[in-house]
């Protein structure tokens, strides 16, 4: 599948546990970019016959391989997450390029072999995009502490960026 068959889809993917505060940020990204774009976020199980253009939201507790699928099928997929101080930056943004990685654990999938994945089995790698704000608190309940708000509230302007600007990468 060289084009896919959907026409020109970004899927932006939230991921994290949006009952561990800071863990929510891509929940919570996902859902205010559905109110800000007027469109449904999709459930956590995404078909590849859900997607619709131009932008298609999920949000999962991990990223899983049956994802792969759905991507193949997009022109461009943006990850959405909280750090734990992994990368040096308190928010982070750029392009992810796809490559087998190996994870510490075997439940955690990364963007790169995602996008690998997609790319390997479904004929067709989008181009890829990572927002990734430090979280400080991972502890159970659904607010964001006040830090990573602020730097979700930074994600937001920036993806709306990406999924609405005829310049985005992929498109």
């Amino acid at each position: 599948m060289n084009r896919n068959d959907k026409g020109d889809i970004v899927l932006v993917i939230g991921i994290g546990n949006p009952s561990r505060q800071d863990d929510a940020v891509g929940y919570k990204l996902v859902n205010w970019l559905a109110e800000e774009l007027g469109v449904e976020p999709l459930g956590e199980m995404l078909e590849p016959e859900d997607l619709t253009p131009p932008v298609s939201l999920v949000w999962v507790q991990q990223l899983l391989p049956e994802l792969g699928e759905a991507m193949a099928r997009c022109s461009l997929v943006v990850f959405c997450d909280a750090h734990t101080g992994v990368y040096e930056q308190d928010y982070l943004e750029g392009p992810v390029e796809p490559d087998y990685r190996t994870t510490l654990v075997s439940h955690h999938m990364n963007p790169e072999t995602l996008l690998a994945m997609a790319r390997d089995l479904y004929g067709h790698c989008p181009r890829g995009w990572r927002v990734s704000v430090r979280g400080y608190d991972f502890d159970f309940g659904d607010e964001l502490s006040e830090r990573t708000a602020g730097l979700a509230r930074r994600a937001l302007t920036a993806i709306l960026g990406l999924v609405v600007s005829p310049d985005r990468p992929g498109a």
